[in-house]
């Protein structure tokens, strides 16, 4: 059947004429024309489906499940029948079942993050410095903190460690009132190698320190020492040489113990002998102010005058000073360490003075041996060379010559002699081009003899 768009028309001939026969073989042939049209599908075009079955109907005309359209689903079914609206989301409820529920931006924020870390960060909990309720595991505490407060109790399993922030830095733990007064200090002091605590008045003023010494093992106390026991001291400087010593008043409640006797006069009388002139006695030591050392008389360790041996010794810890207590200063000082005197008024032997304040230069008298001083022999110290070799290069220290140096030397300036090369005369500066061998020492221009001649004198 002849369609032009999907749009039947009849064949030609077809049609009757009035008054005419009606051919039978055309007329069949329509007949079986619309037989055959009636019996195919029907094109979309002409209001059909172009197709045989459901399935190809829904291909032609562009609704084929799975690939056009959704099958039918309970689900989706459930959700089609929901009222929406602005910052609402589904939720479901059963199987098959939906409903709505309010979200904020905030919400919708945090359920985009892809991970844990992106929705703590979300939720400001990332650091610690973002938590401002609740507690922290302690894992996730610093092993530093500085300016903080803590109330209540602060209490450690095992140790509680104050570290110093340098190398002569103290360290401390302070104990403040309710107004932030400090009323107690414990502290170590590296430099003085002491710990100590000190106590403080209402206004934080210190008035109380009692301190414990590494380095002689001494505790100090600028207040009373009050104890239901007993107070012991070790030997510090060998046998016999144990002592409690005070600046203050030693106060004895009940009985002392019996090693020396019960009462404070015994113990004293058997360490001490006091004679009728007001003299004493000690078979241990007298023991003077721990606030700079360990500083007192003792015994010595034989009846001797030697280096090796005393009847008794004076212990300094680094200085005796010889205070004029009119004048209200130190004349002079002894120092222990290196075994040097110092003084401001000289030595004297018999009302002589041996060794002078006035920084003047005197000959040093020597019987016999001397050894070396300040790294010079005696031997090389103010004496004459007696040497007939014109070639001697070393001179003792005070000795003169005279110098051709070309130059000028400025009074007490330096220069460096030299045998002269080009005879037996003469003496000549370093740098000269006759300079030969070199005069060992230090030397020094004591003045100008003439254009280009200086007198100079080794001093060292």
């Amino acid at each position: 059947m002849p369609r032009v768009g999907g749009v039947y028309s009849p064949p030609a001939g077809t049609k009757g004429t009035p008054n005419t026969t009606i051919q039978s073989a055309p007329y069949n042939a329509f007949v079986d024309d619309l037989s055959s049209d009636a019996n195919n599908p029907r094109p979309i075009t002409a209001g059909g489906t172009g197709a045989t079955n459901a399935t190809a109907a829904r291909v032609s005309l562009g609704v084929e499940i799975g690939t056009n359209v959704q099958a039918y689903d309970a689900l989706l079914q459930s959700i089609a029948g929901l009222t929406t609206s602005a910052n609402q989301m589904i939720y479901l409820t059963g199987t098959d079942t939906a409903a709505v529920t309010a979200i904020t931006a905030f919400g919708r924020s945090l359920i985009d993050d892809a991970d844990a870390a992106a929705g703590r960060a979300t939720l400001g909990a990332n650091d610690a410095s973002n938590l401002t309720a609740g507690t922290v595991n302690d894992a996730r505490l610093p092993s530093t903190m500085s300016g903080k407060t803590f109330t209540g109790i602060v209490g450690a399993t095992g140790s509680f460690t104050v570290k110093a922030t340098g190398a002569a830095a103290n360290t401390d733990l302070q104990h403040l009132s309710n107004l932030g007064v400090v009323r107690a200090v414990n502290f170590y002091s590296p430099s003085l190698q002491t710990w100590a605590v000190q106590l403080a008045d209402t206004s934080g003023t210190p008035v109380r320190t009692m301190d414990f010494r590494q380095s002689d093992g001494r505790f100090n106390l600028d207040g009373y020492l009050n104890s239901t026991g007993g107070v012991y001291a070790a030997t510090e400087l060998g046998a016999g040489s144990a002592r409690f010593t005070t600046t203050g008043n030693i106060t004895f409640a009940g009985a002392m113990q019996a090693t020396y006797g019960n009462a404070l006069s015994d113990a004293l009388n058997a360490r001490m002998t006091f004679t009728a002139g007001g003299t004493m006695a000690t078979a241990a030591s007298i023991a003077f102010g721990p606030l700079y050392g360990n500083n007192s008389i003792s015994s010595g360790n034989a009846d001797a005058a030697s280096y090796a041996g005393q009847n008794w010794r004076l212990n300094g810890w680094n200085g005796l000073g010889m205070y004029d207590s009119n004048a209200g200063a130190v004349k002079g000082f002894y120092d222990f360490r290196v075994g040097k005197w110092d003084t401001l008024g000289g030595f004297f032997k018999n009302g002589v003075a041996v060794v002078y304040n006035d920084f003047a230069t005197y000959n040093i008298g020597i019987n016999g041996s001397a050894t070396a001083v300040g790294g010079v022999g005696i031997s090389g110290i103010a004496q004459i060379a007696n040497t007939t070799n014109a070639a001697e290069v070393n001179f003792p220290i005070g000795w003169s010559i005279l110098l051709l140096t070309g130059a000028s030397l400025s009074r007490n300036g330096g220069c460096s002699p030299c045998l002269f090369t080009g005879d037996t005369l003469a003496y000549v500066n370093l740098g000269d081009a006759n300079a030969g061998a070199g005069l060992p020492g230090t030397w020094r221009a004591s003045g100008r003899f003439a254009a280009g001649q200086h007198i100079v004198t080794r001093i060292s």
